[in-house]
């Protein structure tokens, strides 16, 4: 057997990077395929990843404190106890650095993962973190992407080779009982439409953009109302504009859950106004719950796998115009056969994924 080291950044529920990670991981052979993680834990020791993945026989090695020399430190410490061959960076954290260090202790395969379409959310890092990553350029030897854009954005070149993000569709296929109970807690009436949005409260999400969206369209139909689900830094002056703009009958926020997978049968609609994304997982489940999802325009092409409506979220009066007629426009929810059809024929499903990826660890 195998053991491949992931270094995911943070171990975090909320990492989308660890999502994709886990994903494949419970459907791996791991008779022949075992992943350990090294990282930070966001959520301090309430985190079921961490418990998930001690159960399937994985290692976790704890980065107690950010930076690069505790990183370099923690790697020396984890060689010291198991000498890996493969390790899988998901860019971009500290480990950049580390690369040195995996080729001194006898790494033959770093594989690098490319899953954002930018160097960072804030413009002045970007120079800073495009030097951190340059020892991708002289160690890496397996370079994927997510997307196209996001292959593009880090490797500078088409030396990559592209894996969507895929899932496990079934679980997150529509169910018209989890729908009525769960629009019953959140108190919507049937006739009610109810807009999703799931994802971190930060600059890159960009929730702010809908407020105006929002308030334009309750002030026309005020059967609609809007959840969104998620943590994050923003989060709570995200409540506060919401407020202000007296939307709290028709918003509802709620935090980050396990759960997710029940909410999208509430929903009639799921959007993300991103300002910048790699392959975003959450306007995957989406579709793979059958939603018409409205996305912004910076977002991969890619993530089209069903009924995709891309839009320009630059923050003026002709783009908030295009959200709020695209958002009332009413849309059905596609069947769940059709869905599968669609998972198969693009390459999401989470078995066609998962059998690549043991290509490459096993070569």
């Amino acid at each position: 057997m195998i053991r491949i080291l992931q270094l995911p950044g943070s171990l975090s529920r909320n990492n989308g990077r660890m999502t994709v990670v886990m994903n494949i991981y419970r459907r791996i052979n791991r008779e022949k395929i075992q992943f350990d993680f090294a990282g930070t834990n966001d959520e301090g020791n309430d985190n079921e990843y961490i418990d998930e993945i001690k159960s399937m026989g994985g290692h976790v090695y704890p980065l107690e404190q950010g930076g690069v020399f505790a990183a370099r430190r923690l790697v020396k410490s984890i060689f010291k106890s198991y000498s890996y061959k493969a390790v899988h960076y998901h860019q971009l954290s500290e480990f950049g650095l580390t690369f040195d260090l995996l080729k001194k202790y006898g790494v033959r395969q770093l594989i690098v993962h490319s899953h954002a379409t930018v160097l960072s959310e804030n413009r002045w890092k970007v120079p800073r973190n495009r030097i951190f990553s340059l020892p991708i350029y002289f160690y890496s030897n397996q370079n994927i992407a997510v997307s196209n854009e996001a292959g593009q954005n880090l490797f500078l070149s088409n030396n990559f080779k592209f894996i969507p993000n895929a899932i496990d569709q079934s679980k997150f296929s529509f169910n018209e009982e989890i729908r009525c109970k769960v629009r019953q807690k959140l108190t919507v009436q049937d006739e009610d439409v109810l807009v999703g949005h799931v994802g971190r409260f930060a600059k890159q999400k960009n929730q702010s953009f809908l407020i105006p969206v929002m308030a334009n369209i309750i002030a026309e139909n005020a059967h609609f109302h809007f959840l969104f689900i998620g943590d994050g830094p923003e989060k709570e002056g995200f409540r506060q504009a919401i407020q202000q703009a007296g939307l709290t009958d028709n918003v509802i926020i709620l935090d980050s859950t396990p759960e997710i997978k029940n909410y999208y049968s509430a929903m009639d609609l799921f959007v993300l106004p991103s300002l910048f994304e790699g392959l975003p997982m959450a306007g995957i489940e989406a579709q793979a719950n059958g939603l018409p999802i409205i996305v912004s325009d910076t977002i991969s092409h890619q993530l089209e796998i069903t009924k995709t409506t891309f839009l320009s979220v630059q923050p003026d009066k002709e783009s908030i115009k295009a959200w709020v007629e695209a958002i009332l426009i009413p849309q059905s929810r596609i069947d769940n056969q059709n869905v599968q059809e669609q998972f198969l024929k693009k390459g999401f499903l989470i078995d066609s994924s998962v059998a690549k990826w043991e290509e490459i660890y096993l070569s």
